[in-house]
């Protein structure tokens, strides 16, 4: 299924909702247009219409998420329910979304839509749903950096026809190799993709696709700069000029220089 991330028919950006998250000393909070347009949505909208105690009680919580909240609230309760989540659980996810920063809330968005629909990853919505937190609510680093890691591998996993691996497999290990950024605080996918490339290549390491996935995702997981140490090790290694190994153990030696590859 196809996400569309419309905010609703209330128009957000009209009401003057910019989504931005406001400064701790900035006290102009927009409270009382975050409560309105939480009430109209849950009373307007025909996927959620809830009964007038509960919307007040809602719209009471959001609107101490100040400016931005609602809007917050509102895309990701959207974009649930487009996903056929049921209208209370829809909405009790968004509510982890009210104090959330907008680039958390991206992520989320971002990575859902990845994990989820058919032409990607395929996962089932719960599945989805978990993950998405992953690299939004609970990610310790970046957010935005690990959705596009995100988005970057589950592209190439399930659209490099020399991967050949199942979904559920693809989506197991891109979740794992994404959130390398959480260490390194930088982005890791294209070192990742150059470096399982090459192990997966007749012409480089030659191993297996999931061989491959897995020890890219642990050398990674030290530096994205292992990818490169690995490669001209393994290179230097194999050469007749170099140390001239069997592939096995240019392997080994190739390992062990990409481990030290972060700082001590």
């Amino acid at each position: 299924m196809a996400f569309v991330l419309a905010t609703s028919s209330l128009t957000i950006e009209a009401q003057g909702i910019t989504g931005s998250n406001p400064d701790p000393s900035d006290y102009r909070c927009t409270a009382s247009r975050e409560y309105i347009t939480t009430y109209r949505f849950l009373t307007q909208e025909d996927n959620f219409k809830v009964d007038t105690k509960t919307a007040r009680k809602v719209a009471l919580r959001v609107s101490r998420g100040c400016t931005g909240a609602a809007k917050r609230f509102v895309q990701v309760a959207k974009l649930l329910a487009d996903a056929q989540m049921s209208g209370h659980d829809a909405l009790t996810v968004a509510s982890d979304f009210v104090t959330a920063t907008d680039a958390q809330t991206a992520a989320f968005l971002n990575v859902l839509r990845w994990a989820y629909e058919k032409d990607s990853l395929d996962l089932s919505l719960g599945a989805a749903v978990k993950v998405a937190r992953e690299f939004s609510l609970d990610f310790k680093g970046d957010p935005t950096l690990a959705a596009k890691d995100f988005e970057r591998l589950a592209k190439f996993c399930v659209g490099d026809r020399d991967v050949d691996l199942s979904r559920p497999k693809c989506a197991e290990l891109v979740a794992k190799a994404a959130k390398a950024s959480e260490r390194s605080e930088t982005a890791v996918a294209d070192a990742f993709i150059d470096l399982q490339k090459f192990l997966h290549a007749p012409e480089g390491a030659a191993i297996s696709a999931q061989e491959s996935f897995t020890l890219a995702i642990e050398l990674i997981a030290v530096s994205p700069l292992a990818s490169e140490n690995f490669i001209e090790t393994y290179q230097f290694a194999r050469s007749k000029a170099g140390l001239d190994l069997a592939a096995n153990d240019a392997l080994t030696i190739a390992k062990q220089v990409a481990l030290a590859s972060a700082k001590n």
